[in-house]
């Protein structure tokens, strides 16, 4: 038989609670969510109000030992814990069974275990509708995605982990040769020669700063290199305006890396990283944004946030703003190349 999944923040009481439900709150994989949210399993802890265990809390203490959520028991709707109490809410459509074994489907993990060592996950791995196997998930369970480090620090790392999108970006880039180098001032940056995205640690910078500043430069390193327009044909101005449209996509696209980051970590219980750039722009940032969550269409938020980025921001280097750093570099060019 199956059940919803449990995930943080669903719901157990317990007779030391007196009948009133109190959340899953401690400590969930945030390696592996269920309807955006962390998988619950078997030691994670609930809330109570009664006098704590040794421990502390409420432990959960059963789930389906078939499918194991980073090594541990995933825990669903009616699972018990070690108060007397139960798990009394779960994701709907995710169910997590007990039976092992079968066809096409068995309940340990598959395709949705392997990450990074997220053992097996209660996402499309657990079993595709056999009748011999738990039925878990396809609708609403994500794939785990996979967990990184990034050399900066284990706080850094744990938010990184916490945005599937920034994860699974920075999975794909160290994949292809990039990394990543901290330095003491100057702003941070991204060599695409190099394959390298420069993270400002100095002045004191915070774990939030660093992943604010990783997740804008990954935004860049993903969009790759902004296309290059030739000068011919152009005038100085026409081939100035029209690389510096090109560059400011890829400002576009990585501040809707940064801000989708920072709303996956939010929603993941997270701190808030907060946007880079002029706190002015901000709105009209997010706005854009939306517009991509609503309409799929991210080339014209892409668009949006760099229309903006060009007059509206400074950059982190040389403290000019984009429009002026741009036309300085593309206007010597042309000048050097130029009759």
């Amino acid at each position: 038989m199956s059940f919803p999944a449990a995930r943080l923040t669903d719901m157990h009481t317990c007779p030391m609670c007196m009948g009133v439900p109190a959340p899953i709150v401690w400590k969930g994989a945030y390696t592996v969510l269920t309807g955006k949210m962390p998988q619950a399993r078997v030691t994670d802890m609930c809330v109570c109000v009664g006098p704590p265990p040794p421990m502390g809390g409420d432990p959960i203490i059963t789930g389906a030992w078939n499918v194991l959520v980073e090594k541990l028991p995933a825990a669903r709707l009616t699972d018990l814990t070690a108060k007397g109490g139960a798990i009394v809410t779960g994701f709907p459509t995710v169910l997590i069974g007990m039976a092992g074994g079968g066809g096409g489907g068995g309940a340990a993990a598959g395709a949705g275990g392997g990450a990074g060592g997220a053992g097996g996950a209660a996402g499309a791995g657990a079993a595709a509708g056999g009748a011999a196997g738990g039925t878990a998930a396809g609708a609403g369970a994500a794939a785990a995605p996979p967990f990184v480090t990034t050399g900066l620090s284990a706080e850094v790392d744990e938010m990184v982990n916490m945005s599937p999108s920034l994860s699974s970006k920075l999975d794909e880039l160290f994949a292809d040769g990039w990394s990543i180098e901290t330095r003491d001032g100057g702003g941070s940056a991204t060599n695409h020669t190099e394959k390298t995205m420069f993270i400002d640690t100095g002045d004191g910078r915070s774990a939030e700063d660093q992943v604010r500043s990783l997740s804008h430069e990954a935004g860049h390193a993903a969009y790759g290199e902004a296309p290059y327009v030739p000068t011919t044909g152009l005038s100085r101005d026409e081939y100035v305006e029209a690389n510096s449209r090109e560059q400011s996509k890829s400002e576009g696209e990585a501040t809707l890396s940064n801000i989708e980051t920072r709303d996956e970590i939010l929603e993941n219980g997270g701190p808030d990283i907060g946007i880079s750039g002029n706190p002015d722009n901000h709105a009209g940032y997010e706005s854009a944004y939306e517009d991509y969550e609503r309409t799929g269409d991210r080339d014209t938020a892409r668009e949006e946030i760099g229309d903006t980025y060009l007059d509206g921001e400074t950059t982190s280097t040389t403290h000019e703003s984009y429009r002026d750093f741009y036309e300085r570099q593309y206007g010597e060019h042309y000048d050097n190349t130029t009759e």
